[in-house]
């Protein structure tokens, strides 16, 4: 049986999407990093991550 393991969006602002997507869906911040170009969140089952997008 084939699982979906996790989700990747590349945006331009992590920290921001970080945010909205606790404030909006109640997920829970595992992590961003210092750089603030990569974080993920909990969200019971699985983790949607969040990448800067590069140009």
């Amino acid at each position: 049986m084939v699982k979906f393991g996790y989700t990747i969006l590349y945006v331009l602002e992590v920290a921001k999407s970080v945010e909205f997507y606790e404030r909006s869906f109640g997920f829970t911040r595992k992590f961003v990093t210092p750089e603030n170009d990569y974080g993920e969140l909990e969200t019971g089952c699985r983790l949607p991550q969040n990448s800067a997008r590069r140009t």
